[in-house]
């Protein structure tokens, strides 16, 4: 080797030497990245989070993992000695299993929620406090295997103000620590996040400029803002029907504070407020949107849908509002969406929506006017004495099909995300006629499919019905498909695929 060789490889070797110091942080300040974050999973850039309660826990092989970065399991507590009290630990230990199939998704657990939040007071009050309640939180999240922390203090005080800095900074610390000692680096560090209001109230005691560099993003509830019965409750924009609270005015509020956008999470509302208060969407596409007097409305203002029934409000997100707060997150840089909460919609429509915008880049043109293409193939599956199961050819689109309408005659029967439905609540032996439409994100919905008509069963067969798609069964559980009878061999909860026919060791045709 000749000596200039020889220096040039010791140049780089010195080189190499500072970049790793510089690397190496100073203090319990986070390793952000480029973007003002630790390190985040992400789809086309962006977080998409579900909080999951064990209140509507759904099949846990039902969640759609693959749409999402991070779930918050919601809720464990915590006691005035620092311990965390866990939720229910079967639910925590089925989400992280999950992450043996999907490596990247990341599950937290939420610590407190409304109602539930009394020790923080007395944990951050003193450093040994905040240190004991940090060293059982990586204690807690080893034991569950756990990827962090989703602080949910539902609101410290202006006393509160200076130990929730305090705290915040000492789960940083100990958090740090623990990953370097569980060979955690980059986007596997234990992460620290939080549920935060979305206006003044409740952030009196959260000096923001200070806190932020300490978290990994923060969980902007952009949700329950009404101001009455009959304003929105999660509106993109303020509007005569949400004058003074907002999405993005709680957004600019959190920015003018100093919180990076890239750090920022919008939230969606998976569930109503107004005459249907806390009523889930389910409920909402089973009972209320255009069904029984009530009429969906569209603010083009606020970006956001409601329902009138006479002087009666409901206010709610759709697929149509959760893409507009999706694109709203790609254009302005936010560091993604989440949403209360996932056993809301059990069959993934408004996750759909969400995942379509975000991991299309930029979600459908707000010009778009194109259409899908009208479903082809309707066929009945199987019928029942009171239902009709209903399937059809995926429709296209210019950009993305986020949905499907069903109706009955001229009335919407519900709506699905797949491209199969069961219609119920029909009458014995009486003949009816079916439809479908198929709907994008922009809200442009298709001619109808063709006409099929489908005579109810005169009677029942006690103890059958049609097979369901994401429905749980148990063995010996008889159901209809195409016209055959099948017994059900093993318990499991259906998916689209698993039809009786496809899946022998699933189901036996009965004679």
């Amino acid at each position: 080797m000749t000596r200039k060789k020889r220096l040039l490889s010791i140049f780089a070797i010195i080189a190499l030497m500072l970049q790793t110091l510089a690397m190496i942080p100073a203090s319990a300040e986070p390793s952000a990245g480029a973007d003002g974050r630790i390190g985040i999973s992400a789809i086309n850039g962006k977080i998409i989070g579900a909080y999951v309660a064990d209140w509507h826990f759904p099949a846990v092989n039902t969640i759609q993992a693959n749409k999402l970065t991070h779930i918050f399991h919601a809720f464990s507590s915590v006691n005035n000695s620092g311990q965390i009290i866990p939720g229910n630990v079967n639910n925590m230990n089925q989400l992280t299993s999950l992450k043996t199939s999907y490596p990247h998704l990341k599950v937290l657990v939420s610590v407190g929620g409304w109602g539930n939040t009394g020790g923080f007071p007395t944990v951050a009050s003193t450093d040994a406090n905040r240190t004991a309640f940090a060293n059982n939180a990586v204690s807690f999240m080893r034991t569950y295997r756990l990827d962090g922390l989703d602080l949910d203090w539902e609101y410290p005080t202006a006393n509160d103000r200076q130990n929730y800095t305090k705290l915040i900074q000492k789960l940083r610390e100990v958090f740090d620590a623990a990953s370097a000692a569980d060979g955690r680096t980059g986007s596997n560090k234990y992460l620290i996040t939080a549920a935060m209001p979305s206006g003044p109230y409740g952030l009196e005691g959260i000096d923001l400029g200070a806190v932020h560099p300490y978290f990994d993003f923060i969980n902007d509830m952009t949700y329950d803002m009404h101001e009455n019965s009959n304003t929105h409750h999660t509106s993109l924009y303020t509007s005569s029907l949400s004058p003074n609270y907002s999405g993005h005015k709680s957004i600019q509020l959190y920015k003018n504070a100093g919180v990076p956008s890239a750090k920022l999470m919008l939230g969606g509302a998976f569930y109503s407020r107004g005459a249907l208060d806390d009523g889930t969407y389910d409920t909402l596409v089973q009972s209320y949107i255009n069904k029984n007097g009530w009429t969906r409305q569209w603010d083009n203002t606020a970006k956001a849908p409601y329902l009138t029934n006479g002087g009666r409000f409901i206010s709610y997100d759709d697929t149509q509002s959760l893409t507009e707060k999706a694109n709203y997150v790609l254009q302005n840089n936010l560091g993604g969406i989440f949403f209360w909460e996932y056993g809301q919609n059990m069959n993934g429509e408004l996750l759909n929506a969400i995942h379509t915008a975000i991991s299309g880049g930029g979600g459908p043109n707000p010009g778009d006017t194109t259409p899908p293409t009208a479903p082809t193939g309707l066929t009945a599956t199987g019928k029942t004495s009171t239902s009709v199961s209903l399937s059809w050819n995926a429709s296209t689109d210019n950009v993305g099909v986020t949905g499907y309408e069903v109706y009955r005659g001229g009335t919407l029967a519900g709506t699905a995300a797949s491209t199969s439905y069961t219609v119920t609540g029909l009458s014995p032996g009486t003949t009816y006629s079916f439809t479908v439409k198929a709907r994008d994100a922009a809200g442009n919905v298709s001619a109808a499919s063709s006409a099929l008509s489908v005579t109810t069963d005169s009677s029942g067969v006690p103890g059958t019905a049609p097979w369901q798609p994401y429905k749980a069964y148990s063995v010996n559980d008889l159901v209809i498909y195409n016209g055959s009878t099948y017994k059900c061999i093993q318990a499991h909860t259906s998916l689209p695929g698993w039809e009786p026919p496809n899946v022998p060791a699933l189901w036996g045709l009965q004679p």
